[in-house]
Order: structure tokens, then sequence, then C-alpha cells
């Protein structure tokens, strides 16, 4: 995270594309009547999840998220096959019992690393007399060029680097207000409420430009723990 915006994550793409290598090794196993080898292929994606989780950003932890709901898939299909024994059952349960039942893929600790990432990158690398033009011109180049973002870019690119600095610090509001609607009883409708709020500027035009669309994050972790 110390890399801010220039942070490559290219380890994440090999891990998944490992991930599918082992889910069809593991039905080669099953195929072959050989259960337990194709569970032990399968308890490897999972700690393969584990371990790109730990980077603690958001796109990591999707990644390894859809890396688990892979394993769990072929676990399914492995307790369906007729073909467990005892020992194939204890590797599955061994792996399944490794995962966060509050916390799958350490979706909801990736905030923090997300606020850590935006905002300390924003202000890290748009400094000087150009700070709003080129934060501007970053957004552009990787933003879907809506409306909403075309209007506050066009504010952004005047700014110094002190307004920006302020409207950075500013965005921690909304970053806050993220984290305690996902803890709380009704998160998806908080969650919601809050994106709204960050969609009409209350937060400020940074927090709208940097924040990611936890709701669908949400969503995602949810039917893992479903």
């Amino acid at each position: 995270r110390e890399q801010g915006f220039s942070l490559l994550l290219p380890h994440l793409a090999k891990t998944r594309g490992e991930a599918r290598v082992l889910r069809f090794a593991a039905r080669r196993e099953l195929g072959d009547n050989h259960p337990l080898a194709a569970a032990e292929h399968l308890a490897t994606i999972l700690r393969m999840a584990d371990h790109a989780a730990r980077d603690e950003i958001a796109i990591s932890s999707l990644v390894a998220a859809a890396m688990t709901s892979l394993s769990l898939g072929e676990m399914r299909v492995l307790a369906e096959s007729g073909r467990m024994n005892e020992a194939t059952r204890g590797c599955m349960i061994a792996a399944i019992e490794r995962l966060s039942h509050t916390d799958p893929c350490g979706i909801r600790r990736s905030m923090r690393g997300e606020r850590e990432l935006m905002l300390r990158a924003t202000m890290a690398t748009f400094t000087g007399p150009d700070a709003g033009r080129n934060f501007a011109a970053f957004i552009e180049s990787s933003s879907d060029d809506g409306e909403a973002t075309k209007v506050r870019m066009l504010a952004v690119a005047d700014w110094t680097h002190e307004r920006l600095a302020a409207e950075t610090t500013r965005a921690e509001g909304a970053f806050d207000a993220l984290e305690a609607a996902w803890d709380s009883p009704e998160a998806a409708e908080a969650i919601a409420q809050v994106e709204q709020r960050i969609n009409r500027d209350e937060f400020g035009i940074v927090a709208a430009l940097v924040c990611p669309s936890m709701g669908k994050i949400h969503a995602r972790s949810q039917r893992l723990i479903e």
C-alpha cells in the first residue's frame, strides 16, 4: 500500500489462474476415484485465497472470495459424488473450519486498507500548484466518465494542493460512515444510505470520486457467509 496509486497486484491474476488449474485437477482426481487427492487440491485453493486476502485491499479480498466460492462449490460436488470417506471428509472440514465466519476473505477488514490506500495516496501523489489538475486527470484516466464524474473533475481541476488536501481529509468521514454502516444490524440498507450521501457530495468531491462501491462488496461478503 505504500506504493499508492502505482501499486500493482500481478499476483492476483496468477493466483486465480492457479486456482482454476487446481479445480480441474480436483475434478480429474475425483474421476479417477481419488477423493482425498481431490479434497487436498480444493483445500489448497482455500489456503491460496487466505493468502490473497492478507493484502487487505478490496480487489484482493474479492479475488479471494471468488476463489473461496470456487473451492466450496467443488467441495459440494465432491460431497454429493458418493465417493466420500473419512479422510476426505476430515480434509474438507479442516479446510472449511479455518475460514472466518464473520469476515470471510477479510472483506470487511479491507475497508481500512482501501481508506489508507486511496486517501494517503491522494495526499502523497498530488502536490504542488497543479495538484488539482493532476488529480482530475488521474480520475479521468481511471473512471467510467459518467456525467457526474465529469462535473466533479471540472471543479477539482482548479484546486490548489491545500484545497485538495483539505477535501481528502474531509473524505475520511465517508469511510467512517461506511464502516459504521457495515457493522450495523441492517448493514445493506445502511450502506446504501451512506452511498447515497456520498453521491450527493455530502462528504465532499474526493469521497465521491475515490470511495469504492461498498454495497456490492458487502453483498459479495454476505453471499459467502450464507
